[in-house]
């Protein structure tokens, strides 16, 4: 959830790492578009960009980087997991 994306990127150091929270917000959000789509709404695309990173795969990530940001990544999962198992 959007909760989970700030521990990733700000907590747990990921923007370190080059993870990002590329997507703001929706296309339907972007206000040269707006306009045309003030009727519609896009609940599981407005869900998916609260909750979307986005990771580096550009050629200077070292294989030292891919292990810490594998880590994070399950890190987070297993943390959820534990969470969904206690509740």
């Amino acid at each position: 959830d959007a909760s989970d994306k700030q521990r990733l990127l700000f907590d747990r150091g990921g923007v370190a790492l080059g993870v990002s929270g590329m997507y703001p917000g929706t296309v339907s959000s972007i206000p040269q578009i707006a306009p045309r789509l003030a009727e519609a709404r896009f609940p599981r695309a407005e869900h998916l960009a609260r909750c979307l990173v986005t990771l580096p795969t550009h050629s200077l990530v070292t294989a030292a980087d891919r292990v810490r940001i594998c880590a994070l990544v399950d890190e987070m999962f297993r943390q959820r997991q534990q969470e969904r198992i206690a509740s």
